[in-house]
């Protein structure tokens, strides 16, 4: 009973965060490919990773997922 209690639980919090956790970019933060800042950042405010997009070779922008 308390197995299934535990595993209802995780997959409510499981589809609450897939639910509301949606890609967002940052155009304004500069960042390099193989910098983790980013990734850094984004779990600082409350996503699951963040990477590097780089749209050309000159600037790259911060993407959370």
């Amino acid at each position: 009973m308390t197995f299934l209690n535990i595993a209802f639980a995780a997959m409510i919090v499981i589809l609450l965060f897939s639910h509301g956790m949606t890609e967002k970019c940052f155009y304004e933060y500069a960042c390099t490919f193989y910098d983790p800042s980013c990734d850094v950042y984004c779990k600082n405010i409350g996503f699951s990773s963040g990477k590097c997009v780089p749209p050309d070779p000159d600037v790259n922008y911060c993407c959370c997922y």
